[in-house]
């Protein structure tokens, strides 16, 4: 079975069976530029380490896109990085309220990129096509495609 007929076989979408084409699943893997599909692909066959510590490295890798003087995003990660090393009580609800913090700018900032959102349509399009690089990277280092072939019992 190729790669591609596997994908059919988990429900893949019709756009990543398309790119994948010929491509043997370790071609797809170091080529592909869409994290969603990675991701997907990772969880689909249950592969993959530590989810948190691959959101919260995946999270660090774009907040240089957060407006100077906005903390509430990098507090939120770093937050989740405490609870991932120290999973107690006092840092779940630290945890938590970080997030709700980092929720509450997130709002504020789809209101105010809808507003500007033809201004900055072609710099977001950019710094997104190169963050997404930068992300499928994080996950390689994160998931071993070997144990994806292994769960996909792939020759």
């Amino acid at each position: 079975m190729t790669f591609r007929e596997k994908l059919v076989e988990l429900g893949a979408c019709a756009s990543a069976r398309e790119w994948v084409g010929d491509r043997t699943l370790e071609q797809a893997w170091a080529e592909c530029v869409e994290p969603e599909w990675l991701i997907w692909l990772a969880r689909k066959t249950g592969e993959g380490g530590s989810w948190g510590a691959l959101a919260c490295e995946a999270a660090r890798a774009v907040l240089h896109l957060i407006p100077e003087g906005e903390g509430r995003p990098r507090l939120a990660v770093e937050a989740a990085e405490r609870c991932l090393a120290d999973p107690s009580e006092a840092n779940y609800a630290a945890a938590a309220n970080a997030a709700a913090n980092a929720a509450a700018y997130a709002t504020n900032a789809a209101a105010y990129a809808a507003a500007y959102a033809a201004a900055y349509a072609a710099a977001y399009a950019a710094a997104r096509a190169a963050n997404k690089t930068k992300i499928c990277r994080i996950v390689r280092r994160h998931v071993n495609v070997e144990g994806i072939r292994t769960r996909l019992e792939l020759r």
